[in-house]
């Protein structure tokens, strides 16, 4: 029977103890409370059986964010100058090296250089 929602089912998909079958209506309605909740993509993949994919066609403000283009003197000013085959600049070869040094002595990474 088409539009029918086995509310029992929902509370178990949403409690994390997702039955066996579940409709597609029944899914989508468990996504919904997970959501409202505040629960994450994966969390809500994990207890109603639905490919993140599909999770942010129907949700999407849970789709990730895209960065914008790529800032010189950042490490991903460098890896954007090395991915087009470029000699990087000064100021991406310096940001580079700075986070390389920290992350290999284990230090703070200024924020500034990985934005």
């Amino acid at each position: 029977m088409r539009g029918h929602i086995d509310l029992v089912a929902v509370e178990r998909a949403v409690n994390g103890e997702a039955p066996a079958y579940m409709t597609p209506d029944e899914k989508r309605a468990a996504a919904d409370v997970l959501v409202k909740n505040n629960f994450g993509v994966k969390e809500i993949s994990e207890r109603t059986g639905v490919r993140p994919a599909l999770l942010t066609q129907w949700f999407p403000h849970l789709a990730p964010q895209r960065l914008g283009e790529p800032k010189c003197g950042t490490v991903r000013g460098y890896r954007r100058h090395h991915s087009r085959g470029e000699k990087a600049c000064t100021l991406c070869r310096t940001a580079n090296s700075t986070v390389d040094r920290a992350r290999r002595t284990f230090q703070p990474i200024p924020n500034e250089l990985v934005a």
